[in-house]
């Protein structure tokens, strides 16, 4: 919140406190130390967070054809792109995103709709944090074809 006063971006940037991806909730640990790479955890106590489809949250927000997509949400972008709607993947002029376990599933799916893809060469990380140890993480760039 402190970054988003100090840039002037009140009126542009609307904070949620929920998670992106699947639909349903999980319970975090606010105590919890995340290292970064490393997937978000259920604990049985803690601060019940809403997870939303995007979906939901381009009918939210009722999204048009000129919206903008970041996603860096350390594993849960395949959740997010690959179930998504492609209604509401093309109200999206471009995509960028951090993927973690590979971009050939994501990068199919945004050419198959009608984007421009190009990827960043992926690097090999082995997190022992990670549910999936294994991660091949990189960058995507999507822009939509007119």
């Amino acid at each position: 919140m402190i970054n988003i006063k100090l840039n002037g971006l009140e009126n542009k940037i609307t904070l949620l406190n929920e998670g992106c991806g699947k639909q349903g909730f999980i319970k975090i640990d606010e105590g919890y130390k995340n290292f970064g790479g490393t997937d978000l955890k259920h604990f049985k106590e803690g601060e019940k967070i809403n997870i939303v489809t995007l979906s939901d949250i381009a009918k939210r927000f009722n999204l048009n054809n000129k919206s903008i997509l970041k996603i860096d949400c350390e594993g849960c972008e395949y959740d997010v792109l690959l179930k998504a709607k492609v209604s509401d993947l093309r109200k999206f002029e471009q995509i960028q995103l951090e993927y973690h376990y590979g971009y050939i599933n994501l990068g199919n799916k945004l050419k198959k709709i009608g984007f421009n893809v190009a990827y960043g060469q992926p690097k090999h990380v082995y997190n022992k944090e990670a549910e999936n140890r294994e991660l091949f993480i990189g960058l995507i760039k999507a822009n939509r074809i007119k």
